[in-house]
């Protein structure tokens, strides 16, 4: 998978977690202080797996990965701001 000049090896028992993952949108609170990045919701990753046709048995597995991931990206987010 190609990111601008970057390459990222993925591997195939993940592909599906990160396909999810970008499907889904992370959501901002908005306070005095700027916008604090919260994460994904579980309606939002749920709404992902069954747009994709995933089969719920796979759902807990990639539904913990995208959290992960989106745990990962919001405390980046929020250390930038």
């Amino acid at each position: 998978m190609e990111s601008g000049d970057e390459v990222i090896e993925v591997l195939r028992r993940n592909l599906s977690t990160l396909r999810t993952y970008e499907r889904c949108h992370l959501m901002y609170i908005a306070g005095i202080n700027g916008a604090i990045c919260t994460g994904v919701t579980a309606l939002e990753i749920q709404a992902a797996l069954q747009l994709q046709g995933i089969p719920q048995k796979r759902w807990p597995r990639i539904s913990e990965g995208v959290q992960l991931m989106a745990r990962t990206a919001a405390e980046l987010i929020n250390r930038k701001s």
